[in-house]
């Protein structure tokens, strides 16, 4: 001890210096001005284990050398155990078979149902996403009020309007990618199936959505904000009233059209009652944004916007909901939050039983090998790489870039479905088929004797991309080549593993 002090340069060390020292020392970290070994070792002084070289790693630190020869050979047998699962799976004939799957179904009336769901769905997660970012953002703002507060005390003249200006301006971010994400749902849900779209379900949550955003706004707006959700409500219910079941004729006539204008070929101007209260809802806008010398746009009326948005929302999707929908969501949605462990454990319970129904319904023994053999590399693999974090990840979803993600991943399947719709009409191909007949006689050999093959080809260049169905039949096969891994890695185990495995994943093996 006494030379582990006197190896310091510093004349007084105090208590948790001493203690760091001798915990170095303890983890094998020696000094590099301390001998603790022979003038052969002088070279050594001062290096940790992992700068020694192996062999005198061994002779030193037996048991950190012990524990990194056992890393690396975990580590090598994951890999070794990964190589050997990618040559026994055909991954390039089920990558193939994916692909043609995938291109089989790559027809119009697919893009028509599926891509609107994705967006959809995506630019809705965004909102929720940006949502809970701006009420992050508004624990924020109260922060900050108190500090302005207990800044004023000690500097009176500080100006905590543009302190509050400034501030808005710099958390803009969530706003911005919340409009983005409103965009993009406002062009997907009218063109989404409905089937496909818990209505109900997401209409609930809008609504929470709704009043939470509210509730979270400034209250140096409070006036403007108040009368603009009591107008944007009052509109969204008149024009809800006609959908009701109930038997109200005179409330009914308070949400009808009373004059329909047409503005242009797509567009038309319904004036009605909630059309006049939009109409005054513009103008509470523009109040709001007229504050501070219309510092109130990024102030007052962009937070204001996302409770906006999700009221409108809301509206837009009780007009597809029904009553009993709702009654479901919202006791669901109680359910849910008041006896969460007891449905988790249901939950869990239900997927125990149904998978152990359908695990018993197959061939037990065929797939407990096959999850054995698939997984024991792998999960080496994972055990000495993994770095995951459930806390981490739901944490991560506050965060911007994931919203960004969704964004770029909206823009690019937007991008892509246009481009596929305009080389489509490009190439006028349609979602039908020619049978052999027709198009034999159309541009097949029957067609070159008649006029010629450049005149048929130009005739029938506008065809390209059509399916063209036959049935036949096969008069010749040669078999080239026979690829199966599965086999050959077989053939390297043991003779009596490997005749059970092959009675077992193949025909009855003769004795």
């Amino acid at each position: 001890l006494e030379r582990l002090v006197s190896s310091e340069s510093k004349s007084y060390i105090a208590l948790d210096d001493f203690v760091e020292i001798t915990k170095k020392y303890a983890k094998g970290v020696i000094p590099a001005n301390l001998f603790l070994q022979d003038d052969d070792d002088d070279e050594l002084a001062g290096k940790s284990p992992e700068d020694l070289p192996l062999r005198l790693k061994v002779v030193k630190y037996p048991l950190h050398a012990v524990i990194e020869i056992k890393e690396y050979l975990i580590d090598m047998a994951s890999r070794a155990g990964v190589h050997w699962l990618s040559t026994i799976v055909p991954t390039h004939h089920i990558n193939a078979l994916i692909f043609f799957f995938i291109i089989s179904n790559l027809t119009i009336d697919f893009f028509a149902l599926f891509i609107p769901l994705v967006v959809f769905y995506l630019s809705f997660i965004s909102m929720v996403i940006c949502t809970l970012k701006v009420f992050q953002d508004s624990r924020a703002w109260e922060s900050f009020r108190t500090l302005t507060g207990l800044l004023l005390r000690f500097e009176p003249n500080l100006d905590v309007e543009q302190a509050e200006v400034n501030f808005g301006w710099n958390h803009l971010e969530p706003y911005l990618h919340f409009l983005l994400s409103v965009a993009f749902v406002i062009f997907s849900f009218p063109l989404a199936s409905k089937d496909y779209i818990p209505c109900s379900e997401l209409a609930v949550v809008s609504v929470f959505f709704t009043a939470t955003s509210y509730m979270s706004l400034s209250t140096s707006a409070e006036p403007y904000t108040r009368r603009a959700l009591v107008t944007e409500v009052a509109a969204g219910l008149l024009s809800l009233l006609p959908t009701l079941p109930f038997n109200l004729h005179p409330l009914k006539l308070l949400g009808q059209t009373f004059l329909t204008v047409p503005l242009g070929p797509l567009i038309v101007l319904n004036v009605s009652l909630p059309c006049l209260l939009y109409v005054y809802l513009l103008y509470l806008f523009f109040r709001m944004a007229q504050l501070r010398n219309f510092k109130g746009t990024y102030c007052y009326l962009v937070p204001y916007l996302v409770c906006f948005m999700w009221c409108e929302l809301s509206v837009v999707i009780l007009l597809e909901s029904t009553s009993l929908g709702l009654i479901r969501a919202s006791i669901g949605y109680c359910l849910f939050l008041f006896a969460l462990p007891i449905l988790v454990a249901g939950l869990v319970l239900v997927g125990v039983v149904q998978f152990a129904r359908w695990f018993l319904a197959l061939e037990l023994t065929k797939i407990a090998v096959a999850l054995l053999v698939c997984s024991v590399p792998l999960l080496v693999r994972w055990w000495t790489k993994a770095n995951f974090s459930v806390l981490g990840m739901v944490k991560s979803l506050t965060r911007s870039s994931i919203v960004k993600l969704i964004l770029v991943w909206l823009t690019a399947i937007v991008l892509f479905c246009w481009f596929y719709v305009y080389r489509s009409e490009g190439m006028k191909v349609y979602n039908s088929t020619l049978t052999w007949p027709q198009y034999s006689f159309l541009c097949g050999p029957r067609a070159w004797k008649e006029t010629n093959m450049a005149r048929t080809q130009i005739l029938c260049s506008h065809l390209e991309g059509h399916r063209v169905t036959w049935t036949g039949r096969f008069k010749y096969v040669r078999v080239t080549e026979i690829d199966n891994s599965a086999e050959a890695a077989i053939n390297m185990l043991p003779f009596f593993v490997g005749d059970w495995l092959r009675c077992l994943y193949g025909d009855a093996y003769p004795a």
